[in-house]
């Protein structure tokens, strides 16, 4: 959704990031893997499915070339990420609270940023559902 408009070099760590989120749970779901197809073609670069990266290294060079509007998108894309496949874990939880860490994102933001998202996904299959009768 919000992907398009990043850097080249934030796109590279985005779709790291992105890898280090469906790797959060140590079950990479078949959702997950199109969700990353899904970003790279948004951001117009070709995917890539694994990252020798450290998940400190991806976050702290994304802050560093980031401006503040821009990681609260790459927030909301990762929590899109993380509960593609309609569940939510304690390790994505875990992973979320860090990425939201290093973002500086407050826990009542991001609360907020969940609460949108589930509304967006609610109203998105509303929509599909009355398209599609």
């Amino acid at each position: 959704m919000f992907l398009r408009a990043l850097a080249k070099p934030q796109k590279g760590l985005f779709i790291e990031l992105a890898i280090k989120a469906a790797e959060a749970n140590d079950i990479v779901e078949q959702e997950e893997k199109e969700m990353i197809k899904e970003f790279a073609d948004e951001m117009e670069i070709a995917p890539v499915y694994s990252s020798d990266k450290d998940l400190s290294q991806i976050l702290k060079e994304l802050v560093k070339i980031s401006k503040k509007p821009q990681l609260n998108e790459m927030m909301f894309e990762i929590l899109a990420m993380l509960t593609a496949d309609g569940e939510f874990d304690d390790k994505e939880r875990a992973f979320a609270d860090e990425v939201s860490k290093a973002f500086k994102i407050n826990k009542k933001k991001l609360e907020k940023m969940e609460s949108k998202l589930n509304e967006y996904t609610m109203l998105y299959d509303e929509i599909c559902e009355l398209l599609e009768g």
